[in-house]
């Protein structure tokens, strides 16, 4: 799995996207944000 990078904007942090998926028409990602070492799900339009 190749690395992708994002910028958080709610966060203004870069952070790693880990997996992205569709439920009911509504778009989520899961983002390791490395300089907390912490993961969060977020809505994927969140995603610069």
């Amino acid at each position: 799995m190749s690395e992708k990078w994002y910028w958080l904007e709610s966060e203004k942090k870069l952070c790693m996207l880990l997996e992205s998926k569709e439920i009911w028409g509504y778009k989520t990602s899961k983002v390791w944000i490395p300089g907390e070492d912490r993961v969060v799900q977020i809505a994927s339009d969140e995603l610069k």
